[in-house]
C-alpha cells in the first residue's frame, strides 16, 4: 500500500516537472522564433520600436527563472519521494518474503 502511494506521488511529481520543462522549452522556442523573424526582415517592426520586445523579453526571463526555480523544487521533492519509495519497496519485499516463508512453513507442517 505504501509502495503504491509512493509510486503515485513520484509519477505525479515527474509529470509536473515534465510540464514545467515543456513550458520552458516553448518559451525558449518563442524567443528564438521572434529573434529569427527580426533577423529575416532585417528591420524592427512596430512592436520592437514601441519597446514591447524589451518588455516581453524581460517578462520571459522572469517567467523562465520562476519556472526553473519551481522545477528545482520539484526535483528536490522528487529525490525525497524516491527515497521514500525505495524504503517502501524494501518493506514490501520483506513482507512478501516473510509471507511466502510463513506459507511454506504451514505447508510443511500440514504434510507431517
Amino acid at each position: 500500500m505504501a509502495l503504491d502511494v509512493s509510486l503515485m506521488r513520484l509519477k505525479y511529481i515527474q509529470s509536473q516537472e515534465q510540464d514545467l520543462s515543456n513550458r520552458i522549452r516553448q518559451m525558449e522556442e518563442a524567443r528564438r522564433d521572434r529573434t529569427k523573424a527580426l533577423y529575416e526582415t532585417g528591420f524592427a517592426d512596430d512592436a520592437c520600436r514601441a519597446g514591447a520586445d524589451n518588455l516581453w523579453e524581460s517578462w520571459l526571463q522572469n517567467r523562465t527563472r520562476e519556472l526553473n526555480i519551481r522545477r528545482a523544487e520539484l526535483r528536490s521533492l522528487q529525490d525525497e519521494v524516491f527515497e521514500e519509495t525505495q524504503k517502501a519497496f524494501s518493506k514490501n519485499q520483506a513482507v512478501e518474503k516473510l509471507a511466502a516463508h510463513t506459507t511454506e512453513q504451514e505447508r510443511i507442517r500440514r504434510q507431517r
